[in-house]
C-alpha cells in the first residue's frame, strides 16, 4: 500500500470521526445551551420561592405583632382597669374617713356654739344683776340720804 492509498484509508476512518466529533460538538453546545435554561429557570424557581418564603414570614411576622399588640392591650387594659377600681376604693376609703371627721367636727362645732350661747347668757344675766345691783345701790344710798335727812326734820 502506498502512502496515498494509507492516507485516503485514514482520512475514510478519520471523516466519521471528525463528523461524530462535530456532532458531540454541536450536542455539547446544545447540551450547554439547555443546562443554562434549566440553571435559569432553576434560579427563577429558587427566586420566586425566596420571594414566596419572604412573603409568607412577612405576613406571619405582621400577624404575629398585631397577636402581640393586641394581647398587650388587652393587658394594659386590665390593668389600668384594675388600678382605676384600687384607686375608686381608695378614695371611697377616705371619703368615709373624712365624713366621719367632718361629722365629728359639725358635734363639736354645735357642742361650742351651745357652750358659747350658755356664757353669753350667763354674762348677759351677770350683766344685768350688776346693773340691777348698781342700781340698789344708788337706792340705798338715796334712801340713806332721804332717810338722814328725814331723821333730823323733827
Amino acid at each position: 500500500m502506498t502512502d496515498q492509498e494509507i492516507l485516503n484509508a485514514v482520512s475514510e476512518l478519520i471523516t466519521p470521526v471528525a463528523r461524530q466529533i462535530e456532532v458531540i460538538g454541536t450536542q455539547m453546545q446544545q447540551i450547554e445551551t439547555q443546562m443554562q435554561q434549566v440553571e435559569t429557570r432553576i434560579l427563577e424557581k429558587v427566586d420566586s420561592r425566596i420571594e414566596q418564603t419572604e412573603t409568607r414570614i412577612l405576613k406571619e411576622v405582621d400577624s404575629r405583632i398585631e397577636q402581640t399588640e393586641m394581647r398587650i392591650l388587652k393587658e394594659v387594659d386590665k390593668r389600668i382597669e384594675k388600678s382605676e377600681v384600687l384607686l375608686l376604693d381608695e378614695m371611697e376609703r377616705y371619703n368615709r374617713q373624712y365624713e366621719r371627721r367632718f361629722a365629728t367636727l359639725e358635734q363639736r362645732e354645735n357642742q361650742l356654739k351651745d357652750i358659747y350661747r350658755m356664757v353669753k347668757n350667763e354674762n348677759d344675766t351677770i350683766n344685768l344683776f350688776l346693773k340691777d345691783h348698781q342700781n340698789l345701790e344708788k337706792l340705798e344710798r338715796r334712801v340713806t340720804i332721804l332717810e338722814r335727812k328725814t331723821a333730823c326734820l323733827p
